[in-house]
């Protein structure tokens, strides 16, 4: 996992590559902010977040022990990061499970969404009956070891999608930024018959093919509110821009501006945001808002929202 870095800089030059790419539209920030942010780019990792109510009100960082051979394995402290489905791109999920190793957060995803993520359009594309068999980490890769029923069914997206979910989930941990697959204990080199890469597999890989425009990474939708607010992700959005709304139970806006990413407008990179701790008066839960704005109407577009608590 990478550290966050300064984004004064990277602006100006992020700003400055973009501003000739066509998109949807410049980014406007909605009526009536009085929210001033402070933004700094990030990786494709997604921040610590605080657990929800039914969990402690503070979380440790995550640990973890040297990953230089295939026998030590990175240990998670509290919320982890699942890479699930929605439609046909990426969405986050969050799992408080206590302290873990990469063999348990694979299993943990490969149980697939809660039934209220269900109900909220989040899916899976990894067939059901699929098990692990084992997680190594050597070096920076993550040898994940499953059953062969992980390429079994689906045409080309549905392939991408399921090898994406593992990639970005493990990735997701301290020091891993690849992995490499193999089925019931033998190396491949591709997954299924649409040839899906499956040696030394990094976000980078996938990206284009399962990522939404705008992918809110943090914090997870259900989690408890702290403040100030700390969100993340990535983008790919028009110059670099990504436009965000807090709104409390009642509907007021209580938080709104716009954050600058490490680039946009066909390339990828990371948007990062630290809000001034609200105004009293607001109610709970609060909304968070992440979206663009359309060219053609003036719209929000790649809109997604999550709900604190």
């Amino acid at each position: 996992m990478r550290t966050l870095t300064n984004v004064i800089a990277v602006s100006a030059l992020v700003l400055a590559a973009c501003s000739s790419s066509p998109s949807t539209s410049p980014a406007t920030v909605p009526p009536g902010s009085t929210q001033s942010v402070t933004t700094v780019p990030v990786t494709t990792l997604p921040v610590t977040t605080v657990p929800p109510t039914t969990q402690p009100s503070t979380t440790q960082p995550a640990t973890t022990q040297p990953a230089t051979t295939s026998s030590t394995m990175p240990v998670v402290s509290s919320a982890q990061a699942m890479y699930l489905v929605k439609g046909e791109t990426l969405r986050v999920a969050g799992r408080y499970l206590g302290t873990w190793d990469a063999t348990a957060v694979v299993r943990a995803l490969l149980l697939g969404p809660t039934a209220a993520e269900r109900a909220a359009g989040i899916s899976t594309q990894i067939p059901a009956g699929t098990t692990v068999r084992s997680v190594a980490i050597e070096g920076n890769t993550a040898i994940v070891d499953l059953s062969k029923q992980f390429e079994s069914g689906g045409g080309s997206l549905s392939m991408q999608l399921r090898v994406a979910e593992v990639v970005y989930t493990l990735t997701a941990l301290p020091d891993v930024d690849a992995v490499t697959f193999r089925l019931d204990g033998k190396a491949v080199t591709s997954i299924g018959g649409e040839g899906i890469v499956a040696v030394n597999v990094g976000r980078t890989t996938l990206q284009d093919a399962v990522l939404p425009p705008i992918l809110l990474e943090d914090p997870f939708d259900g989690a408890k509110l702290v403040q100030p607010l700390v969100f993340g992700g990535t983008t790919n959005a028009f110059e670099a821009t990504v436009n965000y709304e807090v709104v409390d139970a009642a509907g007021k806006v209580i938080a709104s501006g716009l954050t600058m990413a490490t680039c946009g407008s066909g390339c990828w990179g990371g948007f990062h945001a630290q809000l001034k701790p609200f105004a009293a008066g607001f109610t709970m839960p609060v909304r968070l808002r992440v979206f663009d704005i359309s060219m053609k109407d003036g719209s929000r577009v790649d809109l997604q929202e999550i709900t604190l608590t």
